[in-house]
C-alpha cells in the first residue's frame, strides 16, 4: 500500500465547470476568449460527466479507493481529452485525468498527464505532490528531489511536501540528507507513522542493514 505524505482530498473547486469562471481574469479556469457558447457548452459536458465517472477516485490520501471500474474510467480519460481538444491549457483536466489513470495503476500516463498540469499551473500544491510522487511511481527519484527542491520553501510549514522530500531523497540515494529532512518532519510532526517507518528505514540503509532500494516496491518490501 502506498503511504505518501498527501492528506486531502480534491477541492470542490476542480470540479466547476470552465463556465463558472468566466469572470475572474485571475483564475487558471479563464474561458480563452475564443470559444464559442457551443464548445463551452461542449467542454461543460464533458467536463461533467468525466467528472462524475471519477469523483469516487479523486482521494489525495491512503483511504482506500473502490476497486477500480476499467471500463468507467477509461471512459472518464476520454472525455477529459475530449475537453483538452477544446481547452487545451485547462490543467485541471490534466490533473484528475491524472488522478484516474492512477486508479488504474498506470502511473507512466500518470505521470504525463501531472506533468502537463504543473507545466501549466506550477502553483498548486496538489499539483506538485501528485506530479512528484508519479515521478517516485516510475522511479524518476532524482526529479522528485529537484522538484521538492525547488519547492519547498515557497510552503517551508507543509508536512506533506517536507515528508515527499525526505522520502524522495532516500530513494534518490541521498541517505544522509534524507535523515536530516526526516528530523525537520518529526519537529513539525511529531509521533506520525509514515515518518517513524521512513526514518526506521533510512537508518537502516545507513547502517547497511538493509540494501538500498532501487525501486518503490524493494522499499515497501523492507523489513
Amino acid at each position: 500500500m502506498r503511504r505518501f505524505y498527501v492528506f486531502f482530498v480534491v477541492s470542490v473547486l476542480l470540479f466547476s465547470a470552465i463556465s463558472i469562471y468566466a469572470q475572474d481574469k485571475n483564475s487558471s479556469f479563464l474561458v480563452p476568449s475564443d470559444l464559442t457558447e457551443k464548445q463551452i457548452v461542449d467542454f461543460n459536458k464533458q467536463w461533467d460527466k468525466a467528472n462524475e465517472l471519477s469523483k469516487d477516485y479523486m482521494f489525495l490520501s491512503d483511504q482506500k479507493h473502490k476497486k477500480a471500474d476499467r471500463k468507467q474510467l477509461e471512459k472518464a480519460i476520454k472525455l477529459y481529452k475530449g475537453g483538452l481538444k477544446i481547452v487545451p491549457d485547462h490543467w485541471a483536466s490534466y490533473f484528475l485525468m491524472g488522478k484516474t489513470y492512477q486508479a488504474l495503476g498506470e502511473h507512466n500516463d500518470a505521470y504525463d498527464a501531472f506533468s502537463k498540469a504543473y507545466t501549466i499551473n506550477p502553483d498548486h500544491k496538489d499539483v506538485l505532490n501528485e506530479y512528484m510522487i508519479e515521478a517516485m511511481e516510475t522511479s524518476k527519484f532524482d526529479e522528485a528531489v529537484n522538484l521538492l527542491e525547488a519547492n519547498q520553501h515557497r510552503w517551508p510549514d507543509d508536512v506533506g511536501i517536507r515528508g515527499n522530500y525526505a522520502f524522495a531523497l532516500l530513494l534518490a540515494g541521498q541517505t544522509d540528507k534524507s535523515i536530516e529532512a526526516l528530523l525537520a518532519v518529526e519537529k513539525l510532526w511529531p509521533n506520525d507513522p509514515i515518518t517513524k517507518r521512513v526514518m526506521s528505514m533510512a537508518l537502516k540503509i545507513q547502517s547497511g542493514q538493509v540494501p538500498q532500494p532501487k525501486t518503490l516496491e524493494e522499499f515497501y518490501a523492507l523489513k
